[in-house]
């Protein structure tokens, strides 16, 4: 009996191992701009009984963009993921989404908000817009399309545009957290009255530990400053920036004076430092 009880465990767990990982995944939901919905009220509703999200959510719609009108927040994994235009090699333009114009004439200033401990957020092939859909900014101080407020959350982000976030692209604020930024396009994070805003990435405290930072194949193109800024009086564990391009930052490039482990290797840096530095800001950059 104990011999056939073992053999058919044995068994059992052949079979699981074979099965398509899929089948163990948050299922797929496809979602179109064309939803009478706003994507804020697509994400943010479709919860279970815990506040967890139920799916992976798929963006197909090209000819229209997906408008928020309030911040989409998740305590639990999140996955946000495209479908491509047409293009070779799959470098078809990506599904925007952009801020909707509210009934007072305000824009809502921030896109994503994770606020799980020990969550993972995904965002692929996505193109994020800070621009309102009658052209306006989101507000210069509060212009976020990420936002990590919670502990040990892993961060990855991949082959997304990031426009006209006014101050920062991605912020947070949360302990121990981790970002994984690849193949990304971050352009004119530009507040015109505020010069030490308008960051790829930042530590928007500056008392929150920073566990990694990766950042590889990215093009950083018209921002104010920091590409990233994990800036704490805590040092960080591991940063790495690498085959990257910075193009016309205003201020300094980076705030990592933190950074006990590190590498930063074949980047491009042309004008990285066009505004220079005040009198007043003299001796501390």
């Amino acid at each position: 009996m104990k011999r056939n009880f073992i053999t058919v465990v044995l068994i059992a767990l052949v079979v699981l191992l074979t099965l398509p990982s899929t089948i163990f995944a948050a299922d797929t939901l496809t979602v179109f701009a064309s939803d009478v919905r706003t994507l804020d009220q697509i994400i943010s509703s479709d919860t279970n009984s815990t506040g967890a999200q139920k799916h992976v959510y798929k963006l197909v719609s090209l000819d229209t963009t997906y408008i928020f009108s309030a911040s989409i927040t998740a305590k639990s994994d999140l996955t946000v993921v495209r479908q491509l235009g047409p293009g070779a090699n799959g470098t078809g333009r990506p599904p925007c989404i952009q801020p909707n114009v509210l009934g007072d004439g305000s824009i809502p200033a921030k896109l994503f908000i994770i606020t799980g401990n020990n969550t993972v957020g995904i965002f692929q092939n996505l193109y994020l817009m800070g621009l309102s859909i009658n052209g306006s900014p989101t507000p210069g101080t509060l212009g976020i399309a990420i936002i990590v407020s919670s502990d040990n959350v892993k961060l990855h982000v991949d082959n997304c545009v990031f426009e006209e976030w006014r101050a920062f692209a991605i912020g947070y604020n949360g302990q121990h957290d981790n970002f994984f930024i690849t193949n990304s396009k971050f352009r004119n994070t530009v507040d015109p009255t505020q010069q030490y805003e308008g960051e790829v990435l930042r530590n928007t405290t500056g008392t929150a530990v920073t566990d990694t930072i990766i950042m590889k194949n990215n093009t950083i193109f018209a921002v104010n400053c920091y590409s990233a800024a994990p800036v704490t009086k805590v040092y960080e564990s591991y940063f790495e920036f690498s085959h990257n391009s910075v193009v016309y930052s205003f201020k300094n490039p980076f705030f990592i004076f933190n950074v006990t482990n590190g590498k930063i290797n074949n980047n491009i840096f042309y004008n990285a430092w066009a505004g220079g530095v005040s009198r007043t800001e003299y001796p501390w950059w």
